[in-house]
């Protein structure tokens, strides 16, 4: 009844798996974005920063940029379906265990905390969301920082030719909370099999 729940920053993580890739090989560019994909035995993509444009070939290409991926859109796979997360901190400690769900009629609040803060949230349909997490606020009397993410629900295309996605960028997340981090390493280790 008592399951062990682990807390992940998902920044750190991203760091440390940003690190593992330099360290493979792998060429991480930053404050990069996308901005034309060609398919063909050679994929060429096409890559912004700043005002310099560059254009890189590969024989695959991999689509693990999120929920609202470019990859997925350039190469022509329909989107997913999305919820809503809406997620805020109150700078308050709080060293307790108990993390708290309520349900709603089609997702849930949460509250967890996090030692210094304690991070309060809702998972819901899209045009839902932000109305139900402003009542909720009011009625806890909670002043948040807030952040919102659209989160995918529900699996898209796979594939096309030789580019494949994984992660949020095929809709790979926990059906029932929309947490995403084991789902994307598992969607990884069966693209690398």
């Amino acid at each position: 009844l008592s399951p062990e729940m682990y807390v992940v920053s998902h920044k750190l993580l991203d760091q440390y798996v940003a690190k593992l890739a330099a360290e493979a090989g792998a060429t991480v560019l930053t404050e990069t974005t996308v901005e034309k994909i060609a398919l063909g035995k050679i994929i060429i993509v096409q890559t912004k920063c700043g005002e310099n444009v560059q254009t890189h070939e590969f024989d695959v290409l991999i689509g693990a940029d999120g929920p609202l991926s470019t990859v997925r859109k350039e190469v022509g796979i329909e989107d997913p379906k999305y919820k809503l997360g809406i997620q805020g901190f109150e700078e308050r400690e709080d060293s307790s265990k108990r993390i708290d769900v309520w349900p709603t009629q089609t997702g849930f609040f949460w509250r967890i905390p996090r030692s210094s803060e304690v991070e309060y949230g809702i998972f819901d349909e899209v045009e839902d969301a932000s109305k139900q997490f402003t009542q909720f606020c009011k009625e806890k009397d909670l002043k948040l920082k807030l952040q919102s993410y659209l989160i995918p629900v529900g699996i898209t295309k796979a594939s096309k030719g030789n580019v494949a996605l994984v992660g949020d960028a095929i809709g790979l997340t926990k059906p029932w909370s929309g947490g995403g981090i084991l789902w994307s390493l598992t969607c990884a280790e069966i693209l690398v099999k």
